[in-house]
């Protein structure tokens, strides 16, 4: 298989994957009908026989909903913080499904470090969400 072919048809497989996962490249917002979004990146290296090695970037998100919970509360804020770690783990492990690593300590090495980044984004966003909340709340 020539180059241009295998690159092709790698771009192709690569796009009908994402597509399915829900790939998005915005930032992580808050919107109006109560989701933030978590996102995972990984840079995935293909190396063809003697050919040189290309690079792509690989991005899949997904949205966490916040509409039912009361984020006033410290019950619904802990909530909310479960989801986006909940979500983040299952994003990164589609992620990883989709270009594995190599060995299993690489693995879950790459693993921890597209969770903390997914959850440490999201939460940045969360904390200005819970505290508009909270600072709504009080009389």
């Amino acid at each position: 298989m020539n180059t241009r072919r295998y690159n092709r048809t790698l771009r192709g497989a690569a796009g009908v994957a994402l597509a399915a996962f829900g790939i998005a490249a915005l930032p992580q917002l808050a919107s109006a009908n109560g989701e933030v979004k978590i996102e995972a990146n990984k840079v995935v290296t293909i190396t063809q026989g003697h050919y040189p090695k290309t690079t792509q970037a690989v991005q899949l998100s997904r949205t966490v909903s916040y509409a039912d919970l009361d984020l006033s509360t410290s019950a619904g804020a802990n909530e909310f913080q479960s989801r986006i770690q909940g979500t983040a783990e299952q994003v990164c492990d589609q992620l990883r499904a989709f270009a594995p690593a190599g060995s299993a300590g690489a693995e879950m090495n790459e693993r921890a470090t597209c969770v903390k980044g997914a959850v440490d984004a999201a939460m940045d966003r969360a904390r200005l969400v819970v505290a508009s909340a909270q600072k709504a709340k009080q009389p």
